[in-house]
């Protein structure tokens, strides 16, 4: 557990009581912050800046905005002893890996903030006169502070939207603080709302149109959250896949001590990426370990380790994780760095929406034109049909049409009537369709980071997700992003002098689709039985008929419908493990 914090009206319970008296919860614990009606735990081991006076307690890696130069202590203490702490004033100042717990110490109100990044886990549950705020699910559980139950509707509601980030979570009343928002808890009173939100930044006034400007913004960026987050770590593990936001990762860390580069590879030539992770590794100047994956490996019946608040562990990718525990093992890593999130961040697009995006911002002209030639250039089109789609897309306006779902494989009782708000979304109301599309693909990595089977090693950070980039990318128009027909052109420039040419130049992105199908076909009866006789369906979430129409059908690598039944396997294993951990099923 990294943290659990408590508040409560009258007498502490039991467990907290008991907790306060020995400085202790759980077997590792150590009190870190208390006063009267709250208290907060932390391991031994996780970064605390104690805020003066009971007003609270920050967890987790905070860094300082400034000249580059992030997260000296004198600074840090200088915002501890301050007294008008607010969850505005820290993402303006400062970033990081973070949760911050700060107490009014008048009303004895708490406001929990987790960081725009999201890379501390943060849940919430109210029981009566008791609030909980923990990291660890499992661990709450182990200690007897929670009694789960699996949230049907919300199944659902995953399945529909492919686990889109929502508040809402798997587990009954466990509710998923998201980054960038606050929650306040006042006694009986329980509120959210957003201290940081991208439309901040997408607004024209905050737009860098200079290319120039825009990938040295974006160069610093990634060069100080890298740094930074590897400062605070003793031995990293990069996976290096050869593409191009894993290679700007590894680049940033180049000639780091204690920094190992790890390629794992797939049979197939679209899944092996060795030339050029081994061109980028030097480049670095950081060793570099290959691993073959093996489809056979992956075991459609292994349940993930419990304690996921929602279903998150992807099957398929069991070697993969199996491969990089295994390195960090014996490598002894605090930390595993990828590119996760690199085609959502620098904006990988390629519709005709960044040209709808300039029309709207400069009207017809050589701007507009320019960006239709890329847009050509990159897609393989036409200059006169890209120019057609995007006045469409610019004229017509409409409201954004809602993100669809995916109903082919849920029983009517168990297709929702929407998706839930996504606070990231707010304030962006007729954005320009193509930083709407940006802004939504963003927020749609939150769930590709956590539920590794790695993370019982080491943490996974994705640094592109780090507060400083996402402020960066958010004030480039969509536009410079395609510019010279080449995808994700403002990251590809800002590494030009640091890339392999290989790699900069590299058009083709490296693939393990083939490497699913292998193990989807071999296990196709597999997952026939795992579904059939499964909790899912036992619960009529599921049609297995639809399921059946899916498996028998014959599938190739671009195939989503596949991919739509492995994701249900995601989540049966899921709700199995919570039911072995003693979950009610009902």
């Amino acid at each position: 557990m990294a943290y659990a914090a408590f508040l409560w009206i009258g007498e502490p319970p039991t467990v907290v009581a008991a907790a306060l008296a020995t400085g202790r919860l759980g077997a590792s614990q150590i009190l870190r912050g208390s006063s009267k009606g709250w208290a907060i735990f932390a391991d031994e081991v996780q970064p605390t800046v104690p805020l003066g006076e009971g007003r609270g307690l920050i967890v987790g890696d905070l860094f300082r905005k400034a000249s580059g130069i992030s997260g000296d202590r004198p600074e840090i203490e200088d915002l501890a002893n301050r007294s008008n702490v607010t969850p505005e004033r820290l993402a303006r100042e400062f970033w990081g890996r973070y949760v911050a717990f700060l107490c009014d110490p008048q009303s004895g109100a708490l406001e929990v903030c987790r960081d725009p990044s999201g890379g501390l886990p943060c849940f919430h549950i109210r029981r009566q006169d008791l609030n909980m705020v923990f990291s660890d699910l499992g661990q709450l559980v182990a200690l007897g502070l929670l009694e789960p139950r699996i949230d049907w509707a919300y199944v659902g509601h995953h399945i529909a939207y492919n686990g889109i980030r929502v508040a809402r979570t798997g587990i009954e009343g466990v509710v998923e603080v998201l980054p960038g928002q606050v929650r306040r808890l006042a006694g009986r009173e329980v509120s959210s709302r957003s201290f940081w939100r991208p439309a901040d930044f997408v607004a024209p006034p905050q737009q860098i149109h200079d290319p120039v400007a825009a990938r040295q913004m974006l160069f610093e960026a990634i060069e100080t959250s890298v740094e930074r987050l590897a400062d605070a770590n003793t031995a990293i593990v990069v996976e290096l896949s050869g593409g191009l936001d894993s290679s700007i990762v590894a680049m940033a860390l180049r000639g780091r001590a204690a920094t190992t580069a790890v390629n794992c590879t797939t049979s197939a030539p679209e899944g092996d990426e060795r030339r050029y992770a081994r061109q980028v590794a030097e480049a670095a100047g950081l060793p570099l370990r290959e691993r073959a994956l093996d489809p056979l490996e992956i075991d459609f019946r292994r349940r993930p380790a419990p304690g996921m608040a929602r279903p998150g562990r992807t099957t398929v990718l069991q070697s993969v994780d199996a491969a990089f525990a295994r390195e960090g093992e014996e490598l002894s890593a605090t930390a595993f760095f990828n590119g996760t999130g690199g085609d959502s961040v620098f904006c990988y697009m390629t519709s005709t929406a960044p040209a709808a995006d300039r029309l709207l911002a400069q009207g017809l002209g050589p701007g507009f034109v320019a960006t239709v030639l890329d847009i050509a250039a990159l897609t393989g089109s036409t200059g006169w049909k890209v120019a057609r789609l995007a006045l469409r897309i610019a004229f017509l306006r409409r409201a954004p049409s809602p993100i669809r779902a995916s109903l082919e494989h849920l029983t009517p009782n168990f297709r929702p009537n929407g998706p839930d708000p996504r606070p990231w979304l707010e304030g962006l109301g007729r954005a320009p369709p193509g930083r709407r599309r940006h802004v939504e693909a963003i927020a749609g990595l939150h769930g590709h980071v956590d539920g590794h089977d790695r993370n019982i090693v080491a943490p996974v950070i994705a640094p592109h997700a780090a507060q400083p980039v996402l402020e960066a990318v958010f004030r480039i128009p969509t536009w410079l992003w395609v510019a010279e027909g080449r995808d994700r052109a403002v990251a590809r420039q800002a590494y030009v002098d640091l890339l392999p040419t290989d790699v900069f130049n590299r058009r083709s992105k490296g693939r393990i689709n083939r490497f699913i199908v292998e193990a989807y076909n071999a296990n196709r009866a597999v997952i026939d039985d795992l579904l059939a006789a499964g909790v899912l369906a036992r619960q009529g979430v599921i049609d297995m008929a639809a399921v059946r129409r899916t498996l028998g059908a014959p599938v190739d690598l671009d195939d989503a419908a596949f991919m739509s039944v492995i994701r249900l396997v995601d989540v049966e294993l899921w709700a199995q493990g919570w039911l072995d951990a003693g979950a009610d099923a009902s």
